[in-house]
């Protein structure tokens, strides 16, 4: 009983608290109020249409997960069993395959950060993201982990002009909404969901999204409540996503996806 229920909702609520430790030593910024930020023009259109380039031309290489050169992988969702994501393919460690991405686009980045959250943080590695229309298997509500908290940048890559067209959506505030988080942690113990993460509960009728052109920059907290648009209907979403871990909580080793 106690490893199977009562261990992890004991641990979902030592990490709230120090969630709630973590904030409260940080500025009042709109960012750290918020958990999301939306800045334009991060990168030119020039650069948006190379890196879509790019990243076609690999996945048109190469039709099955793997590694597609040295420490760069193509993840595609569908090879998954879980059924979910399935029009999702990713290119871990993308910056690995363009000078683009190399220390002026990182050390950009790492100031924009630092400014709006306060503190110094550490990039991880960037992943290039490509969504295919589907209504019918995108996650719903989720966070990334439970707290304390880490973080991603999305820049959109292709013009997202209306919801049909994949908008990244997620929850202004709820990266702070504690008793929630731990009220889906409990319910999802008690159904034996596959992911402590999922956040279906306690969220109504929400239907809070982002549109944005090309070059856009989201700096989100990936405790935030978020999904991807379950109304993406329509023309394929190449979204640059970079990892980000604040310096407080980084443990000084690389990502790894596969």
């Amino acid at each position: 009983m106690y490893k199977s229920f009562i261990g992890p909702v004991v641990a979902s609520i030592k990490s709230e608290n120090e969630n709630s430790r973590y904030y409260s030593g940080l500025p009042n910024t709109q960012f750290n109020k918020d958990g999301l930020l939306i800045i334009d023009n991060f990168l030119s259109e020039n650069e948006c249409d190379d890196l879509v380039e790019l990243g076609k031309s690999k996945i048109e290489e190469n039709d099955k997960s793997g590694l597609i050169a040295d420490d760069v992988y193509l993840n595609i969702r569908a090879d998954a069993e879980d059924g979910r994501d399935t029009k999702v393919k990713q290119i871990f460690n993308f910056d690995k395959l363009s000078d683009k991405l190399g220390s002026g686009f990182m050390n950009k980045l790492s100031k924009t950060f630092e400014e709006n959250l306060g503190e110094d943080v550490v990039i991880k590695t960037c992943t290039l993201q490509v969504d295919d229309p589907d209504t019918k298997t995108k996650r719903s509500w989720h966070t990334d982990k439970n707290p304390p908290p880490n973080f991603k940048a999305f820049v959109y890559l292709t013009d997202v002009e209306n919801e049909q067209q994949g908008p990244y959506c997620a929850i202004k505030g709820s990266h702070r909404w504690k008793y929630r988080r731990i009220f889906n942690v409990m319910i999802n113990l008690i159904t034996r969901s596959p992911k402590l993460t999922d956040m279906h509960h306690m969220v109504g009728n929400r239907n809070d999204h982002y549109l944005a052109k090309k070059g856009t920059l989201v700096l989100s907290t990936q405790t935030l409540f978020h999904r991807g648009s379950p109304m993406h209907s329509e023309k394929t979403r190449f979204m640059l996503i970079t990892y980000i871990n604040s310096k407080t909580y980084d443990n000084g080793k690389p990502l790894k996806f596969w």
